[in-house]
């Protein structure tokens, strides 16, 4: 168990190496920490609001902290950091960044709406969840971007970007026992991880949609808020609304 986080653990990333595990908090701080050893190696501070989404860029030279505020989640600001000295290097204000065309939101509604970052049109509405969206993600690293929706329906939902103009839903996963937070795609593209208030962990095929492995994450006192699998599937980390981090 990792501790030293005051608040809820809303956020995981882990570097390309496995060596490194980011995690961010309502406490407004991202820690870093040595998965092999389980030590803090730095505390990082210089954002004014929570830490819902962490990053480190796959080259492991960089951390990227991204605090949003307001009822429809707008960017608040994006802070990058150097991950080997722990020293911030920049502080994006307002800056929506990232490297595929695409970005989806979801305003806490249970629809999902894809936009072009260019060109700033809205290229599709996804509509199929029975409750609130509480997150979404997009990967655009593979050619052809996936598309994943999680809720309070219990579900998360792979959608198919064939034909962007009747955009449908592709997968669903198999029902959770509560809400899912937190949706991870695999680096390359073959399996997506879900977490959910229930304290499990699924592993899904994404071509398949079928489940691969199920963990149920004993140990957390509250729900789980986020759950990362490093790129081998050696080690997932799961944060919680308890304020710790647990490894498996």
């Amino acid at each position: 168990t990792l501790e030293g986080h005051t608040d809820q653990v809303i956020s995981l990333a882990v570097s390309s190496n496995g060596i490194f595990l980011a995690t961010g908090s309502v406490d407004k701080n991202i820690r870093i920490w040595d998965l092999n050893s389980g030590s803090l190696v730095h505390v990082l501070i210089g954002h004014s609001e929570p830490i819902h989404r962490v990053h480190i860029s796959p080259d492991n030279r960089m951390v990227i902290g991204y605090s949003y505020i307001g009822e429809f989640m707008k960017v608040k600001s994006i802070v990058v950091w150097n991950l080997e000295s722990g020293k911030r290097l920049y502080n994006l204000k307002g800056h929506t960044g990232g490297h595929c065309p695409l970005v989806l939101t979801h305003d806490r509604t249970k629809v999902a709406k894809v936009w072009d970052m260019i060109s700033g049109d809205l290229v599709a509405t996804l509509t199929g969840h029975t409750n609130r969206i509480t997150t979404s993600l997009v990967l655009g690293d593979l050619g052809e971007p996936l598309l994943v929706t999680a809720s309070e329906d219990h579900t998360a939902k792979i959608w198919n970007l064939s034909n962007l103009n009747s955009l449908q839903e592709d997968k669903k996963t198999d029902f959770h026992e509560s809400n899912v937070n937190f949706v991870q795609i695999s680096k390359d593209g073959s399996y997506v991880v879900t977490g959910s208030q229930d304290k499990k962990f699924k592993k899904w095929d994404i071509e398949t949609g079928k489940l691969i492995q199920e963990m149920e994450l004993l140990g957390h006192t509250e729900s789980v808020q986020s759950v990362v699998v490093t790129s081998k599937a050696r080690l997932a980390a799961s944060g919680s609304k308890d304020a710790t981090v647990r490894l498996w």
